[in-house]
């Protein structure tokens, strides 16, 4: 009777945890092309991070993805009252930390840069004083390095899924000087898409490289288990030179 007793407890224990990881997961995503963005054509999520979360991640945790999409303001909304599980991407702050479980490993690491029409006076940007009398263009409640953080510099920001095109479109009309890019890949991507390639160049600024991270949300301990099986998974997936396979369908990844 003992025996079947502990049996019957670890068969149990078997079948709840098989439970647990067969679960819909929810990601929440903001359009951050070519990384993240819904297809024009299906309306379904689309891009190489959500490409390979689904394809290499989603199978090696067990479970069924949940996409929500929305803008930054909505996803840190969305955390707060754990409506997600967690954000299909995202840099690593302070306060972020307090709301989010990081794992311990990233996508890739993303350069800033700020993109200018090629008719620009500015070349280059070695102190903050560089950029002062400029209106850099960028997005609400978005992930900024510490370089461009400096109050001095005067932002004009915009709200929505579309933020890249729109900046670019102000920049083409002249209503912003430059357009702030933790990474050139949106661009790089928009530019392709839109036609505008020719028209644009990127300034370096002092900044160090930027990890990216898919980030669970804190939630009575789950985030932890998830994100030990997460960094699990994706190193069994081949890491980082898997995923920049995925990104290399979009964009040039030599010009990141």
């Amino acid at each position: 009777m003992l025996y079947l007793r502990v049996f019957l407890g670890l068969l149990l224990s078997y079948l709840l945890a098989t439970q647990a990881w067969s679960e819909t997961l929810r990601m929440g995503f903001f359009e951050v092309p070519p990384f993240c963005f819904e297809d024009k054509q299906t309306l379904q999520p689309s891009g190489a991070t959500i490409e390979f979360f689904e394809q290499e991640i989603a199978p090696r945790l067990g479970v069924t993805i949940h996409w929500i999409s929305g803008g930054m303001v909505r996803q840190m909304t969305m955390i707060e009252r754990k409506q997600v599980d967690g954000i299909i991407m995202m840099a690593k702050t302070p306060q972020r930390q307090a709301l989010l479980k990081f794992p311990e490993q990233h996508y890739m690491q993303i350069h800033s840069r700020l993109a200018v029409l090629k008719s620009s006076p500015l070349t280059q940007v070695r102190q903050v004083e560089d950029l002062l009398g400029l209106t850099i263009g960028y997005a609400q409640n978005s992930y900024l390095t510490p370089f461009m953080r400096d109050p001095r510099i005067k932002y004009n920001l915009v709200y929505g899924a579309s933020w890249v095109i729109q900046n670019v479109r102000m920049l083409q009309r002249g209503r912003v000087d430059a357009v702030y890019l933790p990474t050139t890949a949106p661009v790089l991507y928009v530019a392709k898409e839109y036609g505008f390639a020719d028209e644009l160049r990127f300034v370096e600024i002092p900044s160090h490289a930027t990890p990216v991270y898919s980030p669970f949300v804190r939630n009575d301990g789950r985030e932890e288990q998830l994100a030990r099986r997460y960094d699990q998974a994706f190193v069994a997936s081949g890491g980082t030179q898997t995923y920049l396979k995925y990104l290399a369908k979009y964009i040039d990844i030599t010009r990141l």
